[in-house]
């Protein structure tokens, strides 16, 4: 590099490989406080503070400026804020649905689709969670209730133990007819 270099800040770095900056931070005066305060590279919009203050609701940005329980925290701008923000939405954002496939099953249970949902409150009798068991071949479905995510094996083991049994009965049932 050409022309002169100036040294900044210097870091000495121990046999763990961490840097640790050499030297000591200044006291903040009244002064440094103030004119930190008063250099902004944007502007003090509610979108700005809602990001700051990771993605909390818009209302809840408005009551920590009105109420005075942030230190310094200016009133925003009166702009209405964008009720559009990308990283909530994506947050928010459920996955796309697989897409349909042309290649079924023609074997019962060699193929099960299944899903876990979680109930917003606990229903009566203790149950959170319902789980649903789809036959790729046949289309037979069945539905359980499960009291915590771990019991979702155990209930796909009944499921599959019922089909079978289910596709005993069915089997016997066609070679008794004939």
């Amino acid at each position: 590099m050409k022309g002169s270099q100036t040294t900044h800040f210097m870091a000495t770095i121990n046999s763990s490989n961490a840097a640790f900056l050499d030297g000591h931070v200044e006291e903040a005066t009244e002064h440094s406080a103030q004119l930190s305060s008063t250099i902004q590279a944007l502007p003090l919009t509610p979108a700005l503070w809602h990001s700051r203050f990771a993605h909390h609701s818009h209302a809840a940005v408005k009551k920590l400026v009105s109420g005075s329980m942030v230190n310094g925290l200016e009133p925003v701008t009166q702009t209405r804020p964008d009720p559009v923000c990308v990283p909530c939405l994506a947050g928010k954002m459920n996955a796309n649905p697989f897409p349909s496939s042309l290649n079924r099953s023609i074997t019962p249970l060699e193929r099960i689709h299944s899903d876990l949902h979680e109930l917003k409150t606990l229903n009566t009798t203790g149950f959170r969670y319902w789980v649903t068991f789809i036959d790729d071949a046949t289309g037979h479905h069945a539905v359980t209730s499960v009291k915590k995510k771990s019991d979702t094996f155990d209930a796909f083991r009944a499921f599959k133990a019922f089909a079978e049994n289910l596709l005993k009965v069915l089997y016997l049932l066609i070679h008794i007819s004939h």
